[in-house]
Formats: structure tokens, sequence, C-alpha cells
């Protein structure tokens, strides 16, 4: 099947549904705070103490985590079309936590084949991030 005869075939009930909207909506401020933080924030070079240069470096990781986890969720419910079942959502929910904590983390191993450091503190907020959006998207799946 062809990806445009796939986007002819979507689910339409996908498209009013407020549990999709909120995720969406999670995915897209996180995206948001990434680009704030690296184009709004990090030019102004203000001066910040540990934490917060901490902070300022190591939060666009977890925004990331947080947004490619709740996108990619999104994604597999609509391109694989696997209904509304239980199981169903926790399968695409756990790889969308894998393959964006597995994604992120490479990235930062190729960049120490860029003469870049390795910051462990990235790795761990990705992982940060991919818990957070996992159990933002397991607290709307049950509570919405």
């Amino acid at each position: 099947m062809k990806f445009i005869d796939r986007i002819r075939n979507l689910n339409p009930s996908l498209r009013n549904d407020r549990k999709s909207m909120v995720i969406s909506v999670f995915g897209l401020v996180s995206f948001l705070c990434v680009v704030l933080i690296q184009r709004v924030i990090r030019p102004q070079h203000i001066q910040l103490s540990g934490i917060e240069m901490f902070l300022q470096g190591t939060l666009p990781n977890f925004f990331a985590a947080t947004g490619i986890c709740s996108i990619s969720f999104l994604y597999m419910a609509i391109v694989f079309n696997e209904g509304k079942s239980n199981n169903s959502y926790k399968k695409r929910l756990a790889i969308a936590v894998f393959f964006t904590f597995l994604g992120l983390t490479l990235w930062e191993i190729i960049q120490k084949f860029m003469d870049c450091p390795i910051d462990y503190g990235d790795i761990i907020m990705t992982a940060a991030g991919c818990l957070l959006a996992a159990l933002f998207i397991w607290m709307v799946h049950k509570f919405w």
C-alpha cells in the first residue's frame, strides 16, 4: 500500500478523539519549549548559577524526548490503525518510549565522533523526558 493510500484511509475517529488532541498539544508544546530554549534563552548569554546552567543545557533533550515520544505514539496510532484496545496502546507506548530513548542516546554517542564530549546529563534528561511522556500518555488513557 502506498503512503498516499494510507493517508486517504486514516481512521477519521482519531481526528475527533480528545485523548489524541491532548497528547498532540503536549507534544507540540514540548517542541515549542525546545525552540524557545535554543533560539531565545541560550543566545542571551545570561549569567546563571550551576543548576540553572545545567537545566539550560539539558532541558532541550528533556522536551525533545517528551515531544518525540508523544508524536510518535500518535503517528503509530494513525498509520498502523490498531484500534482502541488497551493492549495496542500499551504496545505503541512501549515502542515510542524505546525508540525515542534509543534515538536520542545514539545521537549523544554520534556526537562523540564529531569531537564533542558525551553529555551524560543529556542522557539522563532524555530518560526523564521519556518517562514523563509515558506517564502523561498513560494518565490521559487511564483517566480521560
